[in-house]
């Protein structure tokens, strides 16, 4: 991107206020009920931008965004729960769950994410009582929450190893 006013950034965020401010001196200095020339121009190109952007990609500048002052002291608290955030948003796009079975039982699971696993067991032969749960469309299980351990290193490795088997 090219850099604007000598900082390269992903954003330009111009607050409006400034505009009206700038308006409003100038029709005192002025005695005019027009707008400030350079705000005029500053629209007029915008708009201009807004239609060559659709007319060039096919998209309208539809996105919404929220902008905060980098200079607030509470600027950092906002950029680290921002920045938590992206991460999760990441890690949430392909949530990936192996897990484990030994004689038929759920063991435990390893995931990407932290996860909550529960088991619905629906082989239910010996099972009575208590130990029984009957789920929202009437069907009757066992439930049991075994466990799981968040690492999205070891589960990435091991799905890809076996995506490069299933090749061969």
């Amino acid at each position: 991107m090219n850099k604007f006013i000598g900082i390269e950034e992903k954003f330009i965020v111009l607050n409006t206020k400034r505009f009206e401010e700038m308006n409003k001196e100038y029709r005192a200095a002025f005695d005019t009920k027009a707008d400030h020339p350079a705000v005029t121009r500053l629209i007029e190109a915008l708009e201009r931008f807004a239609l060559s952007y659709q007319e060039t990609t096919g998209k309208q500048l539809t996105q919404k965004y929220i902008a905060f002052n980098q200079d607030e002291p509470y600027a950092n608290a906002l950029w680290e729960v921002i920045r938590e955030f992206e991460v999760l948003k990441k890690r949430n796009e392909n949530i990936r769950i192996i897990v484990g079975l030994e004689g038929g039982i759920v063991q435990g699971a390893s995931s990407t994410t932290d996860v909550e696993l529960t088991v619905f067991d629906y082989d239910t032969d010996g099972a009575e009582g208590d130990d029984l749960f009957v789920n929202t469309d009437g069907s009757t299980c066992l439930v049991t929450q075994p466990g799981s351990v968040t690492e999205p290193e070891w589960v990435e490795a091991n799905l890809k190893k076996l995506l490069e088997e299933e090749k061969n």
